[in-house]
C-alpha cells in the first residue's frame, strides 16, 4: 500500500509543480528543471514569417557562368547571318536561306523548352509541381514542327512569336527555381533573334 502511494507521488511530481508551505506560512511554489525546461522552450519566440524569407533570400541566385554567356551569343551568329543573307542574295539563293533560319529558329525554340525538363527533373520546388514544366517543354517543340510545316514566310512569323512566348514562360518559371539571373541574357537573345526572323519573312 505504501509503495502505491509513493508511485502515485512520484507521478504527480514529474507531471506537477511541488507546492509548499514556508517558515512565514507563504505558499511556496517549487519549479522542478524539467518543468523549466519546457517554459523556455514554450517562451522562445518564433521568428516571423518575412524574417524566413529575409533568410532565405541572403543566398544570390546562380549568375550565368562565362562561357554560357559566351555560347548564348555566339548562338545569334547563324540568325545575324541569315537574316543579311536572306536579304542580300537572289531569289534563287533567298529561299533555302530563309528555311536555314527557320529551320535554325527551330532548334532554338526546342532547345528553350527542353530546359523546363530540367528544371522539373531536378526536383527541388514541391510548391511547382513538375507536370506544368513537362508538358510546357514539349510545346515549343511542337509549336515550332507547325511552323516549319508552313511557308517559310508565315513560319518566320510564327518563330518570332513563339520565340517571345518561350521568353514570356521563362520570366514566371525562372524565378520559382533560383535561375531569374539568366532572364537578363534571355532577353537579349529573344529580342536579337526574334528581330532577325522578322527581316527574314519581310525580305521574302
Amino acid at each position: 500500500m505504501t509503495s502505491g502511494v509513493a508511485v502515485q507521488v512520484h507521478a504527480s511530481l514529474m507531471t506537477q509543480d511541488a507546492v509548499g508551505v514556508g517558515s512565514s506560512g507563504t505558499v511556496k511554489k517549487c519549479v522542478f528543471p524539467w518543468r523549466l525546461q519546457r517554459i523556455r522552450e514554450h517562451k522562445k519566440p518564433k521568428p516571423h514569417p518575412w524574417q524566413e524569407k529575409k533568410m532565405t533570400l541572403e543566398v544570390p541566385p546562380p549568375v550565368p557562368p562565362v562561357w554560357a554567356r559566351r555560347l548564348g551569343y555566339a548562338g545569334l551568329l547563324p540568325f545575324l547571318g541569315l537574316a543579311l543573307s536572306v536579304g542580300f542574295f537572289q531569289d534563287g539563293l533567298r529561299l533555302p536561306l530563309a528555311h536555314a533560319l527557320l529551320a535554325y529558329g527551330a532548334t532554338i525554340a526546342s532547345f528553350l523548352g527542353a530546359i523546363h525538363w530540367g528544371l522539373a527533373m531536378r526536383g527541388t520546388q514541391e510548391a511547382d509541381p513538375s507536370l506544368p514544366l513537362f508538358l510546357w517543354g514539349v510545346t515549343p517543340c511542337l509549336c515550332a514542327w507547325a511552323a516549319l510545316l508552313a511557308p517559310i514566310g508565315m513560319g518566320l512569323w510564327g518563330m518570332a512569336v513563339l520565340l517571345w512566348a518561350c521568353y514570356g514562360v521563362d520570366m514566371r518559371v525562372y524565378p520559382r527555381h533560383g535561375v531569374q539571373a539568366w532572364l537578363p541574357m534571355r532577353a537579349v537573345l529573344t529580342q536579337v533573334a526574334s528581330a532577325c526572323c522578322v527581316i527574314g519573312a519581310l525580305a521574302l
